[in-house]
Order: structure tokens, then C-alpha cells, then sequence
């Protein structure tokens, strides 16, 4: 849990917080909160959006690459809530509580990957077994002609010898 003022200033860096960004709280604390930001997320603005919407709808999601202080990326699964005085309903700051899910989002991209190629085997298959359906439909079509052709033989025949 980090508790950050309206002007994204870190004053609050929980033991949890130490544990999934690595920063102790004496480093932490007086910080901007967007040091946990990617360098990415933090030049398209993401920082701003997410405060902007807890602002606006009282929460903001938040799943994402963000940095731990040894610059190692880790997959963070997080709310950002704001925090209002009970008093006089001033906006207070926020709360963004966060989650190392960077084993979950791994398992999901492999499941992910897993999948797409399952798909891609499945398409390949059914056009292989369209094409051995087409030559199959061909093979009875042909079949079915030189039957008609042996019963018109065999009828011509008939009349001939019937002659």
C-alpha cells in the first residue's frame, strides 16, 4: 500500500510496498509516485490517467509493467483509490494498493501462446481435412458418372441384343 498527496508525492510506503518495488520506505517516502512507472508509461502519460480517473470515478485499475529499484519490470495487478477528508469532502490524496502478479501474467501469456497455437494447428488441420473432403466429393462424383455410364452401356446393350 502507498498513500500519495493530490500532487502524487509518496507518504506513506507500507512493508508490503518495500516488498513488491524494493525500495525501502525512508527511500521512498517524499518521492514522486511515479517512480514506479515504466519510462513508457510515464512519457504517454499513464501516471496522470490513472490519477485523473481515481479523481474523476473515485478508482482507477491498474495492470501493468511497473519498476522495481533495481530496474527489473515486474507485472503489478492494483487499484488507485482516492481519499477524501470525511469533514469537508476535500480530496485528500490517494491509496494505490498494488500486487507482484508477475507469475500470473506469465502463466497467462504462456496459456495465451498455448492457445493461439492450438488455434493455428486446428485452422491448418480443417483445411488439410477440407482438401481430403474436396478430393473425396471429387472421387464420388467421378464414381457416381462411370456408374451412370455403365447403366447407359448396359441398357444400350440390352436394347441392341433386344433388337
Amino acid at each position: 500500500m502507498i498513500l500519495l498527496t493530490p500532487a502524487n508525492t509518496i507518504t506513506l510506503w507500507s512493508a508490503g510496498a518495500e516488498r513488491v518495488f524494493g525500495w525501502k520506505a525512508e527511500e521512498a517516502v517524499g518521492q514522486p509516485g511515479k517512480m514506479i512507472f515504466t519510462p513508457e508509461d510515464r512519457a504517454s502519460g499513464q501516471v496522470e490517467k490513472e490519477m485523473a480517473t481515481a479523481l474523476r470515478d473515485g478508482v482507477a485499475s491498474d495492470r501493468r509493467w511497473h519498476l522495481r529499484n533495481n530496474g527489473e519490470r515486474i507485472w503489478v495487478d492494483g487499484i488507485m483509490r482516492r481519499l477524501d477528508d470525511e469533514k469537508n469532502g476535500k480530496l485528500r490524496g490517494f491509496a494505490k494498493i498494488a500486487r507482484d502478479a508477475t507469475d500470473e501474467h506469465r502463466n497467462e501469456e504462456e496459456l495465451r501462446y498455448a492457445r493461439d497455437q492450438l488455434e493455428q494447428r486446428v485452422l491448418e488441420r480443417t483445411a488439410d481435412l477440407m482438401a481430403i473432403n474436396n478430393e473425396l466429393e471429387s472421387v464420388i462424383a467421378q464414381r457416381e458418372q462411370l456408374e451412370r455410364e455403365l447403366l447407359e452401356i448396359a441398357e444400350r446393350e440390352r436394347r441392341r441384343i433386344g433388337q
